[in-house]
């Protein structure tokens, strides 16, 4: 599922999410820093609902697709929200600060991870609402 972000105001539930990172980070080493930021590396959130960072209403288009990063496979039902979410640049910047890569592989930030928009050709999107 995509969602569309917009610069603007904090979302609650991403908030509670980044501010819980953020006071944990406070007691953690270096290195226990950056688990959470690599691939492999998880962390339990309790009485986490992700339903509270979805906007309103749940409209959307879909359409098949591909991956946007190699090896770009065609394997892929895009859904589309209509209506975008807010975050505010704090919490963009936090995401960004996450890593496709395991530790002790090379730094490999999550940014820039899209390519251009592709032609339609013979693909049909289908939308939700009227």
């Amino acid at each position: 599922m995509v969602m569309v972000v917009k610069g603007g105001g904090r979302k609650p539930l991403t908030e509670e999410v980044v501010r819980t990172s953020d006071s944990s980070r406070k007691c953690m080493s270096p290195q226990q820093e950056n688990l959470t930021r690599r691939k492999g590396k998880s962390a339990a959130f309790t009485g986490f609902d992700p339903c509270g960072l979805l906007p309103g209403s749940l409209d959307y288009w879909t359409y098949p697709g591909s991956l946007t990063t190699p090896p770009l496979l065609e394997c892929v039902t895009w859904i589309v929200l209509r209506e975008p979410i807010s975050l505010s640049s704090e919490q963009i910047n936090t995401f960004r600060q996450l890593s496709f890569n395991k530790e002790g592989e090379a730094e490999e930030p999550m940014v820039d991870n899209w390519r251009p928009t592709q032609p339609l050709h013979c693909r049909q999107v289908r939308a939700s609402f009227q």
